[in-house]
């Protein structure tokens, strides 16, 4: 940590005062020799340092120090701290110029930057945040907590959020503490949201106004994060920007009455912040085992995405137990045996890591083979998807056919090291050769069936040897990004959807006599391996 000491020089000792009292680095402009050389280095010194500080006395010649004050305040207001001293080696501000002075303060604030009232305030505050920082940079990569935040308005609460979770032994993801000098801003945002288990979204006319925010609200949705909204400042008329998963959940209070021309600290509170944070850390407390392993995975799965997928990073013996464990657990009650709703759920690829992790522990066979027609190849994507979800392994040409394999041998084989085979019923797949020929390899080796129906199908066009089985019909599949949102919700509302509760019908009839048709796979393949 590293503070630039701007503002005053002309003969002011107000940095012999604060240099002895700093536990962090520091850069004095002053010299005694001003030359080319010293005005480059401190160019490049403000620029690198943590915070720039400016203190303007009454010793201040020129306007210079105040325009760099308001151009830093708006450029890197988190970093800025504004303060200035009525009296200097006997030297005073005039009323007029500490009204001016007073609006500039403002000006900083209502920027987002930092206004300290005196030479005190301004050390405590930086040899606070190294005390409370540098633990954190040494902390584990993972993090409980990732805060996001508008700075105009919630930059001063934010921190105190931060303090008080680090006291209580928390690692918690701020960027003003966890973004390197030098580095991708938005990359290291992304990679703090990841590897948090809780998204901390503090609520307030500017965050709710923020392209960032939106944008770190969106990707903690992407990966199905704990999201736990505070508000802080009423978002007024701004509420309608919000984004939908911030306004359908429940909100911890702590709201303050802000007041952009004064300093935040000194806000009055209308609820209890206390009790806000309180508040945080039992809702942490809640399913955190469950939580962190979401964690884990997702950062496992990313990996293996990231290096194209290799065997060899995949999960294996009891990890790959837990893993799979945790991504059939449906049902959450709290100490009280009440069902509650889960802390936040499994995404897609949590699911296709897990059930590739499996299929490798079980020698590449799958519970079940899929036979489709090409043109269905998106919704029989997402039903795949749905399946991965419960812990349903399927095998698929689009998914599982080995680079260099012969595509008939590879599909007979895929065949032969499934379960079952699900026919999926549409007006291409009940006149597509391939598919056709899936279904007789499949019957030859007496293979349970299970056909679902997709697309409405003339039931004359559908082969006798389906037309003889008890189908499953899926519906909703001609609007799967309508469907994929009414799962969403009806997830969180504990009211199954007609798709849904036909997925539990196909579920049921897979796990039915399952360890029978599991045998009979094995005893098959043997069978084909000693002929």
């Amino acid at each position: 940590m590293k503070v630039f000491l701007g503002g005053t020089v002309n003969g002011s000792k107000w940095r012999d005062k604060i240099i002895p009292q700093l536990k962090i680095d520091f850069f004095n402009p002053v010299v005694e020799d001003w030359n080319e050389e010293a005005r480059l280095r401190e160019i490049s010194e403000r620029k690198s340092a943590d915070f720039s500080l400016y203190v303007l006395t009454p010793l201040m010649e020129g306007f210079y120090s105040i325009a760099e004050i308001a151009d830093d305040s708006f450029k890197k207001a988190d970093k800025t701290i504004f303060c200035y001293l009525t009296e200097d080696e006997g030297k005073k501000f005039s009323p007029e110029q500490i009204d001016a002075l007073e609006k500039l303060g403002k000006l900083v604030l209502s920027n987002g930057g930092i206004w300290k009232k005196s030479l005190k305030d301004v050390v405590e505050f930086l040899n606070s945040s190294v005390e409370r920082v540098e633990p954190q940079k040494k902390a584990e990569e993972f993090k409980d907590f990732f805060i996001s935040y508008g700075r105009r308005h919630s930059l001063h609460f934010a921190q105190k959020l931060f303090y008080h979770l680090t006291e209580q032994d928390f690692k918690v993801w701020f960027d003003m503490n966890d973004i390197p000098l030098g580095v991708d801003f938005q990359k290291q945002i992304d990679e703090g949201i990841r590897k948090a288990d809780n998204f901390i979204f503090i609520i307030s006319p500017h965050s709710v106004n923020s392209v960032y925010c939106y944008k770190e609200i969106a990707l903690a949705v992407k990966y199905n994060k704990r999201i736990i909204p505070i508000l802080h400042v009423e978002p007024g008329e701004l509420e309608s920007k919000m984004h939908p998963e911030i306004s359908k959940r429940n909100w911890i209070y702590a709201r303050q009455q802000a007041d952009l021309s004064i300093n935040p600290a000194e806000w009055k509170n209308i609820d209890n912040p206390a009790k806000a944070f309180q508040d945080i850390i039992k809702l942490q407390a809640q399913y955190s085992d469950y939580v962190h392993l979401h964690t884990l995975l997702l950062n496992k799965a990313l990996d293996w995405v990231l290096q194209k997928r290799p065997d060899n990073i995949l999960l294996k013996g009891t990890e790959r137990q837990k893993a799979f464990k945790w991504l059939l657990q449906k049902d959450f009650y709290n100490s009280s045996g009440i069902k509650q709703q889960p802390p936040c759920l499994p995404i897609d690829l949590h699911a296709e890591f897990i059930i590739a992790s499996k299929k490798k522990a079980e020698f590449n066979t799958a519970d079940c083979f899929i036979a489709y027609a090409r043109e269905d190849i998106d919704k029989i994507d997402f039903i795949r998807k749905q399946l991965n979800l419960r812990g349903i392994s399927t095998w698929s040409d689009k998914q599982d056919i080995p680079k260099g394999a012969k595509f008939k041998d590879a599909i007979e084989k895929g065949i032969i090291d499934a379960d079952n085979l699900l026919f999926f019923i549409s007006p291409a797949s009940v006149n597509s050769k391939a598919a056709l020929q899936e279904l007789d390899f499949a019957l030859k080796y007496k293979k349970r069936i299970i056909p679902i129906l997709i697309s409405p199908t003339e039931n004359n066009e559908i082969p006798l040897k389906l037309r003889s089985l008890q189908y499953i019909e899926l519906p909703g599949l001609s609007d799967l990004n309508s469907l994929n949102q009414t799962l969403s919700l009806s997830y969180a509302a504990d009211n199954k959807t007609a798709f849904e509760k036909a997925l539990d019908e196909l579920e049921s009839q897979i796990a039915e006599d399952k360890q029978y048709f599991h045998q009979h796979k094995v005893f098959l393949r043997k069978a084909i391996s000693w002929q």
